[in-house]
């Protein structure tokens, strides 16, 4: 609940800071923080499911649902990054010009910052449950920490030097860094879901 709603904010100050200066990197940071919300909602639902107990039609429990969980936000954030990737490339066609570039460095430092402790929250709360939905969703968070900071120091360059043609470059490797993590989510929850076992590991258990 506190990500979904602390999500729900930042996305919407991250669209202010875009309406600002028109950039398209803060575009993409923003598109990647409506899966935030998205993913937050879905996760809420999951962790109460999960937290069922067993009955007649579910034997061994509802803890499954957790992998469904990050699939799906695996699934989003790979859409995500594909749009990312199909805006910059409008943008390398038909550039916009930048505003208020200050204005959207502070904004987009704020929200970054908040995500930041959001993000070491929820990896530090999944470990200690434990519960593979909320540590998931901390470490995308926490993957939109790592973009917001590379995005910053792209908008001051490009702030004190004019380079615009940084802006959708920026976005290009965002979408790209946000389609690997998109994967890795989404094969995680196969891996879960199909019992993907190591057989190095059981080879030890039976050693031992």
């Amino acid at each position: 609940m506190v990500s979904l709603i602390v999500s729900f904010i930042l996305t919407v100050a991250k669209f202010s800071a875009y309406f600002l200066t028109h950039s398209v990197a803060i575009l993409s940071d923003a598109l990647e923080s409506i899966i935030n919300v998205v993913a937050g909602g879905f996760a809420c639902y999951s962790i109460y499911l999960a937290s069922q107990p067993k009955d007649a039609h579910h034997p061994y429990g509802h803890g499954k649902v957790e992998f469904f969980s990050i699939g799906f936000e695996g699934a989003m954030i790979f859409i995500a990054g594909i749009l990312i990737l199909v805006k910059a490339g409008q943008y390398f066609i038909y550039p916009r010009e930048l505003h208020q570039m200050v204005n959207g460095l502070w904004v987009v430092g704020a929200t970054t910052l908040a995500n930041l402790l959001l993000g070491l929250y929820l990896v530090r709360s999944g470990k200690r449950l434990p519960s593979i939905t909320i540590s998931g969703n901390g470490q995308h968070i926490m993957t939109d920490v790592y973009s917001s900071a590379g995005l910053i120091v792209a908008l001051g360059i490009i702030h004190f030097t004019g380079w615009t043609w940084l802006d959708p470059a920026v976005s290009l490797l965002m979408g790209g860094l946000i389609l690997t993590k998109g994967y890795q989510l989404m094969r995680r929850s196969i891996s879960g879901l199909m019992d993907e076992t190591d057989m190095k590991i059981v080879d030890k258990v039976i050693v031992i």
